[in-house]
């Protein structure tokens, strides 16, 4: 396994998108593809992956980190992430490292705005549900909260008491919901890949032993299973 770690390959299906970039550490250069979409990631990430490590001029061989995010966010598109990044680091025998997509997108808005000392950072990512999973962040990028997955009158609640940047890719929803005058919202509505590939550097620079375990999905909730409409037949025992 490469100690020295010169090409990153930054993976993110965690949102309403694929997307893929391979990043040069010595040149910070950022070489990335972006497809948004609810679904069908399964059949697009592969061949993106293939097409921006061509693009950069450099060859799977040459990857010497993979990062990814872990979600929370949508429950297949994190599958099909997290178990690419997994093969893909087992085959080219490189590290791989799993991001809170929470804590990305609260590093992404961080790295371009600065937080006034009265506000509170909170970061919002769709669930496709009534609620939204949901955590706080501190102007330094720390979390100062627990992901959670929460209706927006608990969100509301945790969150009262002075004003508050809210961001994310479910803002708009929020907002029609809620939208006192202490909120200014933000939307983000994809990761981006630049930033997933430095934090994803910097954990792995921190010879964290437990980063294997930093892999495991985040989902906050198990999967949605719908119930069948009509009860299953049941076939009627033989009497004698």
């Amino acid at each position: 396994m490469k100690e020295q770690i010169s090409i990153v390959l930054a993976l993110d299906t965690a949102m309403s998108g694929c997307c893929v970039a391979v990043y040069d550490v010595q040149s910070e250069q950022v070489y990335t593809k972006v497809q948004p979409m609810i679904r069908g990631q399964a059949e697009v990430l592969v061949p993106m992956v293939q097409e921006v490590v061509a693009e950069s001029g450099r060859g799977f061989d040459d990857i010497d980190l993979i990062v990814t995010t872990k979600g929370p966010g949508a429950f297949t598109g994190l599958r099909i992430g997290l178990s690419t990044a997994k093969s893909l680091a087992l085959a080219l025998d490189v590290p791989v490292v799993g991001l809170s997509t929470l804590e990305v997108l609260a590093r992404q808005y961080l790295e371009g705005h600065k937080l006034k000392p009265e506000e509170k950072l909170a970061v919002l990512i769709e669930t496709k549900r009534e609620d939204f999973y949901f955590q706080m962040f501190g102007g330094n990028g720390d979390a100062v909260s627990e992901p959670q997955a929460l209706m927006a009158d608990e969100i509301i609640n945790q969150i009262s008491g002075g004003r508050v940047v809210m961001v994310g890719d479910t803002v708009e929803r929020f907002s029609a919901i809620h939208a006192p005058e202490s909120i200014s919202f933000y939307e983000i509505m994809l990761p981006d890949l630049e930033i997933i590939a430095r934090i994803g550097l910097e954990e792995f620079s921190k010879k964290n032993e437990n980063i294997e375990q930093a892999i495991e999905p985040l989902y906050l909730r198990g999967a949605d299973v719908s119930q069948p409409k009509r009860p299953p037949r049941v076939l009627a025992g033989k009497t004698s």
